[in-house]
């Protein structure tokens, strides 16, 4: 679902996890997102499999710039491959550009996949999240990343 950024943005157990998941081919990871295929699981997420019940995923895509897509509750612990299982209820789809780098530079923390974080780390990442989704940026206009002056790209 997509929310207004608020305190819609489930918060973090001080036992939970922020794991971190990344999409590639950008286009196909999209695409799983809108309309999962039970039958059939997309390869393209980047992961680490000990994610427990309960752990929530932050997804971004691996486009330039890599961008946030949403924040996820997984239902079932993590196999080596294969489905990863998230609460839809609880899922947050971000509506508004959210740039993976400059969450990184408001907190100090890279982020990228293989990574998970837990406590002041996760939190610093949830609340700097939630700061940058109140700020409307389309997913249309990306002025704030490639300089435009006069309708000229630099």
């Amino acid at each position: 679902m997509l929310l207004e950024p608020d305190t819609t943005l489930p918060e973090l157990a001080a036992d939970q996890r922020l794991f971190i998941r990344s999409g590639t081919p950008w286009r196909e990871a999209l695409d799983d997102i809108r309309t999962p295929n039970e039958e059939q699981d997309f390869q393209g997420w980047d992961v680490r499999r000990d994610y427990k019940v309960g752990d929530w995923i932050l997804t971004y895509l691996s486009t330039r710039p890599r961008v946030f897509l949403c924040w996820e509750q997984a239902t079932k612990d993590a196999t080596p491959t294969g489905k990863i299982w998230v609460d839809h209820d609880t899922s947050v789809f971000f509506s508004n550009l959210v740039i993976v780098d400059d969450i990184e530079k408001r907190t100090g923390i890279t982020i990228s996949p293989k990574h998970w974080f837990e406590g002041h780390e996760a939190q610093s990442i949830r609340h700097e999240l939630t700061q940058e989704l109140w700020c409307p940026r389309s997913w249309h206009g990306l002025d704030s990343i490639v300089g435009v002056s006069d309708g000229r790209v630099y």
